[in-house]
């Protein structure tokens, strides 16, 4: 028996909450890394937004290309993926400094 795979680009599949699947578009860049490659980061696209909810997990499959042209990345690891977040509107910063006024 015989398995062949490509491995110069990879298709990354990751179960999004829903919650937060709004905020995730087609084409933006994504930051990813694995455990065998600590401190090494990778980059990949934002492909496919499946569109379909899985009713126990109440998350949605998105897919990402990644190029891997020096091959470090294998079929099957676990990647954690720092997602590119659009905001419909500003996120409220606090400042580390910021300390209520006493009274």
């Amino acid at each position: 028996m015989l398995r062949i795979e490509q491995v110069n680009r990879l298709r990354l599949t990751a179960a999004v909450p829903e919650i937060d699947v709004g905020a995730i578009a087609e084409g933006a860049p994504a930051e990813l890394s694995v455990q065998a490659w600590p401190g090494k980061k990778f980059s990949g696209t934002v492909k496919r937004v499946s569109h379909a909810v899985d009713p126990k997990a109440r998350t949605m499959p998105v897919e990402l290309d990644v190029i891997n042209p020096d091959g470090k990345l294998a079929s099957g690891m676990y990647a954690e993926v720092r997602w590119p977040v659009v905001r419909s509107a500003p996120s409220l910063l606090v400042p580390r400094t910021f300390r209520a006024a006493r009274t």
